[in-house]
């Protein structure tokens, strides 16, 4: 989710080519490196991208093993009034005026209910034709819910 905002995809790229360029600019170079400004901004940018990928990580992942209902299996059922999930321990449902959001990233069917909190459903190949007719039943109806096909 993190590569969705340009500015972050653009600074790893950037990262990379320093982490990449730095051996061949090291023995190439006749000036001291270290004491280079834009070096040190390079080295700052990197280490800043690489803290944020690494902490999100061990965040995620303290997170999903901290919530077990995290880790239950859970069904969803799409309907007309809304989406219901069950899971071992809970259950829940809300109606698609609720909806946030609605996207669709690779194989995975993200259901937001707000800017930042997604139910996350794994599409299989089987599952194309229902996401279809989940399309153009979003799409046929006027919620206020943003569509991200």
């Amino acid at each position: 989710m993190l590569y969705r905002r340009g500015w972050f995809l653009v600074l790893n790229i950037l990262s990379l080519l320093l982490l990449i360029g730095l051996p061949f600019i090291y023995k190439t170079s006749r000036v001291d490196i270290m004491n280079n400004v834009l070096f040190q901004w390079g080295m700052i940018v990197t280490i800043f991208t690489l803290y944020v990928l690494i902490i999100g990580y061990f965040r995620a992942n303290r997170v999903f093993k901290g919530n077990y209902r995290l880790s239950e299996n859970i069904t969803y059922t799409l309907s007309e009034e809304g989406v219901e999930s069950k899971g071992e321990s809970f259950s829940g449902q809300y109606t698609w005026d609720k909806v946030y959001r609605v996207r669709i990233v690779k194989k995975w069917l993200l259901i937001y209910q707000s800017r930042s909190s997604a139910n996350l459903i794994k599409i299989h190949e089987k599952d194309n034709e229902n996401i279809e007719s989940l399309k153009a039943f979003l799409n046929a109806r006027n919620f206020r819910l943003k569509k991200n096909w």
